[in-house]
C-alpha cells in the first residue's frame, strides 16, 4: 500500500502543514500573475502604439492620352488598310 500512496503521502503532509502550504501558494499565485501579463502585454503594447491607418493612394490616371502625331499615324493606318481592303 505504501508504493501505491508515494505521491498521495507528501499531498496528505503538504494539507496537513499550513506552513509549508503557504510558499506553495504564493509561487502559484506568482506564476498566474506572471502568465497574466505575458499574455495581455502584447496587446496592451499593440494598443498603446497603434496608429491611424493612412488614407489609400490616389486612382491611378485613366490611360495615356492619344497625342496628334500618334492620332495621325492610326488614322493613315486605317486608311491604307481600309484602301487595300476594298481594292480587292
Amino acid at each position: 500500500m505504501s508504493r501505491n500512496l508515494g505521491f498521495c503521502s507528501i499531498f496528505v503532509s503538504l494539507t496537513r502543514n499550513k506552513k509549508q502550504m503557504r510558499p506553495i501558494r504564493n509561487i502559484n499565485l506568482i506564476k498566474i500573475l506572471a502568465l497574466t501579463v505575458l499574455l495581455v502585454a502584447p496587446f496592451a503594447v499593440s494598443m498603446l502604439f497603434a496608429q491611424v491607418a493612412p488614407p489609400p493612394p490616389p486612382p491611378p490616371p485613366a490611360g495615356v492620352p492619344i497625342d496628334g502625331g500618334i492620332a495621325l499615324l492610326l488614322s493613315g493606318l486605317a486608311a491604307y488598310g481600309a484602301k487595300k481592303y476594298f481594292k480587292k
